[in-house]
Order: C-alpha cells, then structure tokens, then sequence
C-alpha cells in the first residue's frame, strides 16, 4: 500500500501490525509496574487503542516493551497530538525508575516466548 511521508516522499510498505499479548506476570512487566508503583504511580494493563511500532518489536522480534507514556490516547498520534507538560515531568522520572528496575533483571528476561 503506497503510503505518504511528512517529506511528501511516497513509499510502498506492507501494513502489518502483528498483535502480542505480554502476561502481567512476566518479569519484565512487573519490573516495569513495581517501579511505577514504588512512584505511587497508577499501573493499568490493557491495549493501546491506535497502532506503535511495537507491533514489530514484540509481536515479530519478542523483544518485550510496555506502553508508558505521558500522552493522553485521546491525543496520541492524531492531528490534536498535545501532551501536558505536568504529565511530562512524572514521565521523565517514571522512565528513570522503569529503567532502573530492568536494569536488575537478567537478560533471558528480555525475550518473548
């Protein structure tokens, strides 16, 4: 499917987003949730409503990652794309706590099955 770039350059490209599905309890979620609980972040698990790019990161490579983000999903990807810089400022030091946490984690736990 030809597809548009923000250059204006048009390029032919498959659009494949592979679904995957990561248990809670796999460590590297938990690594990631107990960090943003030691925060007193709020933990949620679920699905992103719009596509990422982790669909080939996890869903083809079975590299784990989460969705973390500052952004609202009512903005995220869209024409309205805004963020609050309050939200911001939680995510910077939330990204440090998660970065943290994985980096005690053995490296067999940055695989998917």
């Amino acid at each position: 499917m030809p597809r548009k770039t923000y250059t204006g350059k048009t390029v032919t490209i498959p659009n494949i987003k592979q679904g995957w599905h990561i248990e809670e309890e796999h460590p590297f979620v938990k690594a990631c949730a107990d960090a943003l609980a030691s925060l007193g972040e709020p933990v949620g698990y679920g699905y992103w409503n719009f596509g990422t790019d982790l669909a080939l990161l996890c869903g083809k490579h079975k590299i784990p990652a989460v969705g973390y983000s500052p952004m609202q999903e009512l903005y995220c990807h869209r024409p309205v794309d805004r963020i609050r810089t309050d939200f911001m400022d939680r995510a910077v030091i939330g990204n440090v706590a998660v970065f943290q946490h994985l980096a005690k984690l053995p490296k067999k736990e940055f695989r998917l099955p």
